[in-house]
């Protein structure tokens, strides 16, 4: 397992928040940016999801990524390095007032 942390602020990490942190543009555009940045690395025909879960602070920003099921160390570390690119987000609100909170997103890898 692979992570990359890097706990922004001392924040408290809401596991339900009222309202959920939102990628600028929405989720066709977080799916959109994956997309255009993600790379096939080697070795080429492996395919599957990747499960992947960050923070995204009260400010907005991502960190504390990890793989909770991964493919292929290969896989995995593209999927790391995709995801620590990602920019600031909406961050999640609780009682009006930006809290920080996790996301977890499955990554396909498909041989075409």
């Amino acid at each position: 397992m692979f992570a990359i942390v890097a706990q922004a602020q001392n924040d408290t990490i809401v596991d339900f928040p009222e309202k959920e942190a939102q990628f600028p543009g929405g989720n066709d555009s977080l799916f959109r940016f994956i997309q255009t940045n993600l790379k096939f690395p080697e070795p080429d025909g492996i395919h599957g999801k990747v499960y992947v879960r960050f923070t995204i602070s009260s400010v907005g920003e991502v960190s504390n990524i990890k793989i909770l099921r991964g493919i292929h160390k290969a896989y995995d570390q593209e999927v790391i390095r995709v995801i620590s690119m990602l920019p600031k987000w909406v961050p999640a609100e609780n009682e009006g007032k930006p809290v920080a909170s996790n996301f977890t997103i499955p990554i396909y890898f498909r041989v075409q």
